[in-house]
């Protein structure tokens, strides 16, 4: 089945178990030295799922496509 995911490197797929980014407070977002675009992980101080983009941290709630 992982041939059916084409442009996927790794697929995590359950009808009964869901995936968990890693969760940080925001002072632990600056000790990511390197962030990339599109890196995620969960803010447990404000609540929200925060991905790296054009140099910062934002929370992810208003889902689009680009």
């Amino acid at each position: 089945w992982p041939m059916v995911r084409k442009g996927a490197h790794t697929v995590l797929e359950s009808n009964t178990k869901g995936f968990v980014v890693t969760r940080v407070p925001t002072a632990a977002l600056a000790e990511i030295t390197t962030p990339i675009d599109g890196m995620m992980v969960y803010d447990t101080d404000v609540n929200c799922l925060k991905i790296y983009s054009d140099g910062a941290w934002k929370c992810f709630n208003k889902p689009a496509c680009p």
